[in-house]
């Protein structure tokens, strides 16, 4: 692999410089960004954020740099202009800390570690600890603190889109499925800390369970886990969210529209958030090749671009217009062309906001007299229970 035989070229000194400059300046837990121009589009970027090594995630059609992806589409659309992104930052060791074992926290730069919860075994044969962390474990610490500013953003902003994070397999004592940290569980917990906030709702609408985030806050009255998926793929077994909507067979897109519609009207109507966050994963696209049944090839959602932008600003609307902040991370997405779909529904959000369609929100628990529950909406099924046509 030539990126190794490169690493293999780096002195220990030149390790030793870069993992000073990791550490330099990393208080415990950074201040939050001081001054939110009102009139540019809240969006949180880092180009440490992108892994630097092709094939770094072990699947030739995941783009690993779909951070700089978004990035690159959003000023070439003229939705963001370049200077006007919000910087994000590293993850400080203290606030992993806050979601994360200590244990675990130990083994992320390491070769073998790395390379089962990246499923690449070619980052085993890493020459050093220094190379996994330069190149692999790095990023995440980046988008991870981008998560971190995204929220504290978004309590000021009303609503920021972190172009990077959405973690959601990684629990406290481990990663899984290239999640190393769960960003959202220590922007959560960091917001929870500094008590800007009390209660968290987590919207998960990846195409697998968010089963990390539902492990961390399992039995936490102060965090709602919600979880639309599609059951017959990974993890086995599910984890039990605050609530589940797993799905199978061959659901349409306007099905999966109605069942989310009618879930968010359920949560808010017995759940009052301080602040949203929300895993806006595009892995449910029709094209996506994770989205189709192992057992049989004609079974998956089927969501098109514009109904997973459909599906982002109905959440976006819905918390806009209870006035809770909102967050968003971009999540998984299995090939080069999902930047294009998170572009969209960013550039849709900013357009919404611009034409007065939302509200500016007042304050993190401010009620809406719409928040009632539909009384006919179908209940969700219990995590593991299937809906089959």
């Amino acid at each position: 692999m030539e990126v190794l035989s490169l690493a293999l070229r780096l002195s220990f000194a030149a390790a030793a410089a870069l993992a000073a400059a990791f550490l330099a300046g990393c208080e415990a837990y950074p201040a939050p960004p001081k001054e939110i121009d009102a009139g540019s589009p809240p969006i949180v970027y880092s180009p440490e954020s992108n892994v630097s090594v092709p094939g770094g995630s072990g699947n030739a059609d995941l783009d690993v740099r779909k951070p700089e992806s978004v990035h690159h589409m959003l000023v070439a659309m003229d939705v963001v202009k370049p200077d006007q992104f919000i910087p994000g930052r590293q993850v400080t060791g203290e606030e992993l800390l806050l979601a994360h074992k200590p244990d675990y926290l130990k083994t992320v730069s390491n070769p073998a570690v790395m390379s089962e919860v990246l499923r690449n075994p070619e980052i085993k044969k890493a020459p050093a600890n220094f190379f996994v962390e330069m190149f692999f474990t790095k990023p995440f610490r980046f988008q991870t603190g981008s998560t971190i500013v995204a929220a504290q953003v978004a309590l000021k902003r009303g609503w920021a889109y972190n172009l990077g994070g959405g973690f959601h397999h990684a629990t406290a004592d481990k990663g899984d499925f290239y999640c190393v940290f769960n960003d959202v569980a220590v922007a959560i917990r960091r917001l929870q800390k500094d008590k800007e906030i009390e209660k968290a709702l987590v919207i998960d609408m990846g195409i697998h369970q968010g089963n990390g985030t539902a492990l961390i806050f399992a039995g936490d009255n102060s965090v709602y886990t919600y979880s639309i998926f599609y059951d017959p793929l990974f993890p086995t077994p599910k984890a039990k969210s605050t609530l589940d909507r797993p799905l199978d067979g061959f659901v349409t897109g306007e099905e999966y529209l109605g069942y989310l519609a009618s879930d968010l009207d359920r949560i808010f109507a017995s759940f009052k958030p301080d602040i949203v966050f929300v895993v806006g994963a595009v892995n449910v696209w029709n094209e996506d090749p994770r989205n189709v049944d192992p057992k049989d090839p004609k079974l998956k959602i089927d969501m098109s671009e514009a109904q997973i932008v459909l599906r982002d600003l109905i959440v976006f609307e819905t918390c806009r217009r209870r006035q809770i902040p909102v967050v968003f991370v971009t999540g998984g997405g299995s090939t080069k062309a999902s930047c294009k779909i998170h572009a969209a529904s960013i550039r849709a959000m900013i357009e919404m906001e611009k034409r007065g369609l939302v509200p500016v929100p007042k304050k993190p628990n401010a009620e809406s007299s719409d928040a009632a529950a539909n009384p006919n909406a179908p209940a969700p099924k219990p995590a593991g229970e299937s809906r089959r046509k």
